[in-house]
């Protein structure tokens, strides 16, 4: 009976140290593991260091050039709202005059534009002699 008790002690020892031996190796490959991650970590953390300034960096110019982008829209809204402007008056110009000239015959309305006409031709002649004087002050 006292030799079952030793051979039962020899098979769980036994069994304890193949559990043992085979606990050691997983946990010397967990270890292993861990210092490969580790390393990636590291890796990882010194190129994220090294990313961070130059994202910064870039996000500040996005946000100047968004800025930028925000003033250059603000000054084309008011020169969109004059041309609306602009166009609006032509508008109601171009009605009063449709108005005006339907009770007035062609000829009043020859007689009313001459001045005009006279103006027009008068500066298209002034325009060409101003270009011919220059041109012949650069000969």
């Amino acid at each position: 009976m006292l030799t079952f008790v030793y051979i039962s002690v020899f098979i769980i020892s036994i069994a304890f140290a193949i559990t043992a031996a085979y606990i050691s190796v997983v946990l010397y490959r967990i270890k292993k593991m861990l210092i490969t991650v580790s390393k990636s970590v590291d890796e990882a953390d010194e190129e994220i260091n090294t990313l961070i300034p130059r994202l910064q960096a870039m996000i500040r110019e996005t946000d100047r050039t968004i800025d930028d982008a925000t003033v250059k829209m603000k000054t084309t809204d008011n020169v969109i709202k004059t041309a609306e402007h602009v166009g609006e008056t032509i508008h109601t110009l171009h009605g009063t005059v449709q108005d005006y000239t339907t009770n007035l015959s062609e000829q009043e309305v020859e007689e009313k534009t001459k001045p005009f006409v006279k103006g027009i031709k008068f500066s298209e002649i002034s325009l060409y002699l101003y270009k011919r004087w220059k041109c012949m002050d650069k000969n």
